[in-house]
């Protein structure tokens, strides 16, 4: 049934083409009248798919609205153990009632607390060029020139003031004795994440203080297009770390041309460690109508955590990474709770914290679920609608559910969405997997614009992008849920 919008658009069209006709308008605005007429006419037939759901009740513009809500200053890159993180949580629990969610029985309002660490910046890092005398060269711009990607084992704040070391190998760090605190310089330009991990192993037992490392962001074979900022939670590595900063290629070249001339490189962050931060996941849900299918669960999910303030007047946004899977599973939440016709399984949505401190929320949510997982699939939105063209990677982690990720893709090819298959782990559908729960990831990778730095904004997100992948998963629901 045609919606009054569209009413008023057939009417629109049908006078346009009649004064067209009277007042002897081009042939050209006839032929433009008709592609209305043949784009609505296209819409009302991808309508007809939906049996179950209202597909235009799908207000994306909403979506974009809760996108823009989080990127902004307000909630300054919602880290996980900030107070803009709370006030994200308190966001999206708030959003949940007023759609009309439930709240699990076993939850206060929507919140599922747990303990993680988290590691804090309370200032912005400083890294500048000294003279023989003591005094600055050159201060160094974070995040733009350089980034903290592992701090130390000690909760003390970073402060040296030492000479520089070029290391061309792993068997210069072998074969040089090193001064005291010096700063070793070693590119990873040509090397791989093994190699990283080996240069960990072999600068720890030395005297250097800390290690500075290339990152060509640049360069054509580069992943990324600016130093990424991570939360650096240093036990990631193990007992293999000092403090270790990346930097750009330019900044290297700099800092190596200044350690030949023997000057000094003043490194200084200030940082704290809690172990047991109280973050929470927020999770609702719409109980299934049928006695025989509400113990089996669709559970849509999406972190709403990111990297957090710079301290320099900065913050990462974070709106592709990841406003924009929290906001699709928001709206995806919002249709189902309004439509008519409730499912007859049911449906549950949980925005994740701590993703980016590896995958903490989600892991904790997996161990301790709030509804059975037996009966469970689990849909991952992380990185969706990215306004760059790329295709939709619908992955799972490597072996696990090939069926669910073959069935999404399916469903995209019918549908036009522009979709491959992929393995990718680093997201919250892996702690499902390994509980044998059917999990997929949606997600556009994008790494090339703005990832993990200030840039992730809201132009990275394309609205209609975006709606293609919520009316995705909106079809998977409508098809398997009713």
């Amino acid at each position: 049934m045609r919606t009054k919008l569209k009413d008023k658009i057939l009417l629109f069209v049908a006078s346009f083409m009649l004064i067209a006709m009277l007042s002897s308008c081009s042939t050209k605005d006839i032929e433009a009248a008709k592609q209305i007429e043949e784009y609505i006419q296209g819409q009302e037939q991808q309508q007809k798919r939906y049996t179950n759901i209202e597909i235009d009740k799908l207000d994306t513009q909403n979506a974009m609205d809760i996108i823009a809500e989080f990127a902004s200053d307000k909630y300054k890159g919602r880290k996980t153990g900030t107070a803009e993180n709370e006030k994200a949580v308190q966001y999206i629990a708030d959003y949940f009632n007023s759609i009309g969610l439930e709240s699990p029985s076993s939850l206060n309002n929507y919140l599922q607390p747990y303990s993680q660490s988290v590691t804090l910046l309370e200032e912005t890092p400083k890294l500048e060029l000294i003279d023989k005398d003591g005094n600055t060269i050159k201060n160094f711009e974070y995040p733009k020139n350089f980034v903290y990607t592992v701090l130390s084992d000690s909760t003390e704040d970073i402060q040296l003031n030492a000479p520089m070391k070029v290391m061309n190998s792993i068997a210069d760090i072998q074969s040089n004795s090193l001064e005291n605190n010096s700063i070793l310089l070693f590119s990873l330009k040509a090397q791989g994440r093994s190699q990283s991990m080996q240069l960990m192993r072999e600068a720890y037992p030395t005297k250097a203080g800390a290690i500075i490392v290339e990152m060509d962001v640049k360069g054509e074979n580069s992943r990324f297009s600016d130093l990424k900022v991570i939360p650096m939670y240093s036990k990631n590595w193990g007992k293999y770390y000092k403090p270790v900063i990346g930097v750009d290629t330019l900044t290297f070249a700099e800092l190596a041309a200044a350690a030949q001339e023997s000057r000094n490189i003043k490194l200084q962050c200030s940082y704290r460690i809690d172990e047991k931060y109280k973050a929470s996941n927020v999770v609702g849900y719409i109980p299934g109508a049928d006695e025989k299918n509400k113990d089996e669960f669709i559970i849509i999910g999406g972190h709403m955590d990111h990297v957090g303030d710079n301290f320099n007047g900065t913050y990462n946004p974070g709106a592709l990474d990841n406003a924009s899977g929290t906001a699709a599973m928001m709206e995806i939440a919002r249709v189902i709770s309004q439509n008519p016709v409730k499912p007859s399984k049911s449906i549950v949505f949980i925005a994740f914290n701590g993703e980016e401190y590896h995958l903490t929320g989600s892991e904790y949510y997996a161990d301790n679920p709030v509804f059975p997982l037996k009966k469970a699939v689990m849909i991952n939105l992380d990185m969706v609608g990215s306004s760059y063209i790329m295709p939709l990677s619908i992955a799972n982690g490597d072996g696990f559910a090939p069926d669910l990720k073959f069935e999404f893709l399916e469903i995209a090819k019918s549908l036009g969405v522009d979709a491959i298959s992929s393995n990718i782990t680093a997201s919250d559908h892996t702690n499902f997997a390994i509980k044998d729960v059917p999990s997929i990831l949606l997600i556009n990778m994008d790494d090339m614009h703005g990832y993990h730095s200030p840039n992730d904004t809201l132009e990275d997100v394309d609205d209609k992008r975006l709606e293609e992948i919520i009316k995705l998963v909106l079809y998977y629901i409508d098809k398997k849920a009713y």
